[in-house]
């Protein structure tokens, strides 16, 4: 984001299962999570059509939240319903618990992005490297256009949402903060139809609502106060979080936008129009 908001659409990431077999725990609270959610079971095709049925076709539908997504069986079942639905998918995976076949399946389709979720030398994705696992590797890598990679090794940068589950204490950041997920809705939705402002709060806190009894329209209601309470209380999880930056840098960006019309200084100075 190199600190300024680039305007992103609404997308509503969806939490296939509780338990997640990677147990990167070193970077992901799972221990909380599975306590909190014991004894809910996996998402299931035919409520998931219920519960998006009241998305807006142009808010992105991205598979990821709080576990692995394909530790859901009837994950690319969802993904595919989808895409016939007319949402533009996304995906976060480590492809643990994808059947070569679905993702023989999910990889003929138009995938706007593919975040893969690659092992580590430290081991801290427990990603196991089976042949099952390179076979359903190659379908991604040679049909994915849309593909981006990440992996927790030396160098990877936290974005402390474990340290912030677990009550780690944090450098707070002071005055008024402001991130692109403050701006534009980037929901997080749990098996059971609960929904989360984002996906640092790790379905642990920041309840919006419930789209097994609300909307979406209702949940988007309760956005504006949500983010406007968010970026001022400085006992928020925006003000340790690392994707958070500056109001006063969001506001002078946008003074410099509008003046500069989208040019970078170099370019007005030499005049280019």
């Amino acid at each position: 984001m190199g600190r300024w908001i680039k305007m992103i659409k609404p997308s509503l990431e969806i939490t296939t299962t509780i338990g997640c077999a990677v147990r990167c725990v070193k970077y992901c609270p799972q221990e909380l999570i599975t306590s909190k959610y014991r004894g809910v079971p996996p998402l299931t095709l035919s409520l998931f059509r219920d519960l998006i049925k009241t998305v807006p076709k142009d808010v992105i539908i991205h598979f990821g939240g709080f576990c692995e997504p394909f530790g859901n069986k009837e994950c690319a079942d969802m993904i595919k319903y989808a895409h016939d639905q007319g949402y533009t998918v996304q995906i976060s995976s480590t492809l643990v618990g994808l059947k070569p076949a679905d993702a023989d399946r999910i990889t003929k389709l138009p995938i706007n992005l593919f975040l893969l979720h690659l092992p580590d030398a430290q081991g801290r994705a427990k990603i196991p490297m089976t042949e099952e696992y390179f076979e359903t590797f190659r379908f991604v890598l040679s049909r994915v256009q849309n593909i981006r990679f990440m992996n927790m090794g030396g160098f990877f940068e936290t974005n402390h949402c474990e340290d912030i589950a677990r009550g780690v204490s944090l450098k707070r950041k002071r005055g008024r903060v402001m991130c692109e997920m403050l701006e534009s809705p980037a929901l997080v939705m749990g098996p059971n139809g609960d929904v989360f402002f984002c996906c640092i709060t790790r379905g642990l806190s920041e309840k919006v609502g419930s789209l097994r009894t609300e909307t979406y329209a209702d949940l988007l209601l309760r956005f504006p106060r949500q983010s406007a309470r968010m970026q001022r209380d400085p006992a928020s999880i925006c003000h340790v979080c690392e994707a958070s930056f500056p109001y006063w840098y969001y506001k002078l960006n946008a003074v410099k936008d509008k003046v500069f019309k989208g040019r970078t200084l170099r370019e007005v100075m030499a005049g280019i129009r």
